[in-house]
């Protein structure tokens, strides 16, 4: 990304990153995992990537909910 000059990113994640145990209606608060698809299973792993590399080349990242 750095190498031809990308700094922002979007990332369209999906509920489904979410256990089903979770109550409704969603809350911010609660943990990713325990996905039950694998839709649900790539979307929370390209997300944990996407954090990791961002750490890894020492760049911001920001989280935010689409209602």
């Amino acid at each position: 990304m750095l190498k031809n000059n990308v700094y922002n990113l979007i990332f369209s994640s999906s509920a489904n990153v979410y256990s089903a145990d979770n109550a409704s209606p969603m809350k911010k608060v609660y943990p990713v995992g325990g996905t039950v698809n694998p839709y649900g299973t790539t979307k929370h792993i390209i997300e944990r990537f996407l954090k990791e590399l961002c750490v890894s080349v020492d760049t911001p990242v920001s989280e935010t909910g689409l209602n």
